[in-house]
């Protein structure tokens, strides 16, 4: 049996920014509920964008480790999204990162 805290940690982690919106939530509101979750997020490793995208810490870890194809075969194993579609979101968490593709060197960009 859960708790009212477990309650509303779940609750709050299965909601997306569009749910946010649909509620009323101001953007102040709205940036609040997502550094708490952030914050929550460090004790499992999973990370929530500012858009409220949300990744596993298997995800994360492969991220920081520059595993971009585990990264987003982890990705699809958890969410069934299209290749491309991980592909895209890996990057999407790779840029809130602040990480760079190992192959990055390759398209001009510096370290």
């Amino acid at each position: 049996m859960s708790t009212k805290r477990e309650r509303l940690v779940n609750a709050l982690k299965a909601m997306t920014a569009a749910d946010m919106v649909a509620y009323g939530m101001t953007e102040a509101e709205r940036g609040c509920v997502f550094a708490l979750l952030e914050v929550m997020g460090r004790f499992d490793g999973s990370v929530v964008t500012q858009s409220g995208e949300r990744f596993s810490g298997k995800v994360v870890d492969a991220v920081k480790a520059k595993l971009k194809i585990g990264a987003i075969k982890q990705f699809r194993e958890e969410t069934n999204a299209p290749l491309k579609d991980a592909k895209e979101a890996v990057e999407r968490l790779q840029a809130h990162l602040g990480i760079k593709d190992a192959y990055s060197h390759l398209n001009g960009e510096r370290s």
